[in-house]
């Protein structure tokens, strides 16, 4: 046995069983300080590049909003132009002088013929106002006459006197059917 005075020749830890724990403890909380660190820094940049990409999406949109409508725009001048040389080619067949007497016959000969030299148009029509019967079509034979397809716009027509423009479906040549623009002029007489 050795006195109690003397060193021990085996060494012995004087911090304890429990060291190593503090060493971990001390580690864990530095690890989570920079991990918070980081995240704060990380956090700014998240948000920054949300609102720069919400920020372009939204240029992006205002970007094809206005193209469409400056496309729309241009569409529409195209169709306001087609519809008043349709109108102006309208005024010049009420001029014909077989709507005068009024000759039928002739007036549909005459038809017949406008509307081979006149690709957009399938049909060319005389309508009795007051009735709402077509008295001609050029693009059938004369024959039975038949109500219009819109009688109520003919009735419209007559009472302003003065041109509107409607569209509907319309049968083809084929038998089936396609979307049509219709324009009704007045023919008037003083």
């Amino acid at each position: 046995m050795l006195p109690s005075n003397s060193a021990s020749v085996f060494p012995v830890e004087t911090a304890g069983a429990g060291s190593g724990l503090l060493r971990s403890r001390v580690n864990l909380r530095t690890l989570f300080f920079v991990g918070a660190a980081i995240l704060a820094a990380l956090v700014p940049l998240i948000l920054f590049a949300g609102l720069w990409l919400r920020n372009e999406l939204h240029e992006g949109q205002r970007d094809l909003e206005n193209t469409l409508r400056a496309r729309a725009v241009a569409l529409s001048s195209r169709v306001d132009a087609a519809v008043r040389e349709q109108l102006t080619l309208h005024k010049a067949v009420a001029t014909s002088p077989s709507l005068d007497a009024p000759d039928l016959l002739a007036f549909h000969a005459a038809a017949g013929r406008i509307i081979e030299e006149v690709p957009a148009w399938r049909s060319l029509s005389v309508v009795d106002p007051a009735t709402g019967m077509e008295l001609l079509d050029a693009a059938i034979p004369l024959g039975p006459i038949r109500l219009t397809d819109d009688p109520s716009a003919v009735r419209m027509v007559a009472s302003e006197r003065r041109a509107i423009v409607s569209s509907g479906r319309s049968a083809n040549r084929r038998g089936g059917a396609t979307v049509a623009v219709r324009i009704y002029a007045p023919v008037i007489r003083e």
